[in-house]
């Protein structure tokens, strides 16, 4: 039985049985849900989302870079289901950044990478 289920569009094609996600992946698609949302951007929740929607153009330098860490690892902190254990950026080529982050999912005892491309 699952704790958790959500909706999701996301990757129907491949899968074609439900929009339907549970569990760990549910709780997957909502950190990147909030990694994606330029903060203010939800209503009546000016401090939801971060500010790495609106740095799509901005210079790849070690402010960028630590502005993303910053934001994933304040979405990831502040959400009791998961822990934090590791995070880095890996740089694939001039314009393309993915952040690693390993997270563990409290309630399930998985760890699992959280992949967030930029």
């Amino acid at each position: 039985m699952a704790r958790y289920t959500g909706f999701s569009t996301n990757g129907y094609e491949m899968n074609g049985t439900s929009f339907k996600i549970h569990d760990v992946p549910l709780i997957a698609h909502d950190l990147t849900n909030e990694i994606y949302t330029s903060i203010g951007e939800k209503i009546h929740q000016i401090d939801y989302g971060t500010r790495i929607p609106i740095m799509t153009f901005e210079l790849g330098d070690e402010t960028s870079r630590q502005v993303i860490l910053d934001d994933v690892t304040n979405v990831i902190s502040h959400v009791p289901r998961v822990r934090l254990d590791e995070i880095d950026m890996v740089e694939l080529d001039d314009h393309t950044w993915v952040c690693v982050a390993k997270v563990y999912y409290i309630e399930f005892n998985v760890v699992d990478d959280l992949y967030i491309n930029f």
